[in-house]
């Protein structure tokens, strides 16, 4: 009896490590992963950004830029600091929304999310603006 529950689990054992390794190797040829994909897009749009203000002390500790739009349709983006180190996160952030206003083309009038956080996570800004449509009768 206990030499066919041995059995019994090196064959458990043996088709689960068969199934991971399919898996696994099924993953890789898939080619990347929507994360990593993403992180490139943001790291080429802060490349870009760092480019436009080369003298730029803050400029220059953008490691990405990610732009997205919320639930309204109002554009939400999230700068990665480098360093968080003598940043002014405001300033900055008015510099990434007329990057993206120029060179994107995305329209921050009806308002938008900037958040700026640190390589380590830390977060510097959070700052939503809301525009409220705003209907006169005569």
């Amino acid at each position: 009896m206990f030499g066919g529950v041995g059995v019994l689990i090196v064959v458990s054992l043996v088709a689960l490590a068969a199934v991971l390794g399919y898996r696994t190797g099924r993953d890789q040829e898939q080619g990347p992963t929507v994360a990593s994909l993403m992180r490139e897009r943001a790291q080429a749009t802060a490349e870009e950004y760092r480019s436009l203000y080369p003298g730029d002390d803050a400029a220059q500790k953008v490691a990405r830029i990610h732009v997205t739009l919320d639930n309204s349709g109002a554009p939400y983006f999230i700068t990665v600091l480098s360093d968080g180190e003598e940043v002014d996160a405001e300033t900055l952030c008015a510099q990434v929304t007329d990057f993206l206003s120029h060179q994107r083309g995305l329209d921050f009038s009806p308002g938008h999310t900037e958040l700026v956080f640190t390589a380590d996570g830390e977060l510097l800004r959070n700052f939503t603006t809301v525009v409220s449509a705003v209907r006169v009768v005569e």
